[in-house]
């Protein structure tokens, strides 16, 4: 009996370094998805959270043109080589998909690390569920960016946050 409990803990040892070394050390697939959307180019009515829209035909990994973006509940988690790298030129429009949005867009902001937040077009669609932002300079220059991102209700205010970088 003894022997076969010895076997059992050392197959659970060696399956959490496994798990560890995959969760540390592999390569994250699963943070960023290019997803298939409705119209070709927009999230489902059913995606939740937020999108890069990407000019059609940039990106050969992303053939949809539409990347999903990691949501995170704070600033600031993920280092700039952990996020999806998106190369300069591509990027058509950042996508936010709710269930309703915030009347006021000006709480949606995307920023650059160390500046200030990039001035943005809004376009609402949907009904309200879906907010289409433009940088206004049309084109985004590369470095790591955050969107902040208010998350619910009239009496939440609590934020979302979603990175990607430019290179």
């Amino acid at each position: 009996m003894y022997p076969l409990i010895a076997v059992m803990m050392i197959i659970v040892f060696v399956l959490s370094l496994v798990g560890s070394y995959q969760v540390n050390a592999g390569q994250d697939t699963a943070a960023y998805k290019c997803v298939t959307g409705d119209d070709g180019a927009l999230p489902r009515d059913d995606m939740r959270g937020a999108f890069i829209q990407l000019k059609p035909g940039s990106d050969a990994r992303c053939p949809t043109n539409l990347w999903e973006l990691l949501e995170l509940t704070e600033s600031g988690v993920v280092p700039a080589e952990g996020m999806l790298q998106v190369p300069a030129g591509t990027i058509d429009a950042i996508l936010i998909n709710q269930v309703s949005l915030d009347p006021d867009t000006s709480t949606y902001t995307i920023t650059a690390t160390g500046q200030p937040p990039v001035p943005t077009t809004a376009q609402r669609l949907r009904n309200d569920r879906l907010l289409r932002l433009q940088a206004k300079a049309g084109t985004w220059q590369p470095g790591a960016y955050e969107i902040d991102v208010p998350s619910g209700g009239m009496f939440d205010n609590s934020r979302l946050y979603y990175a990607f970088a430019v290179k």
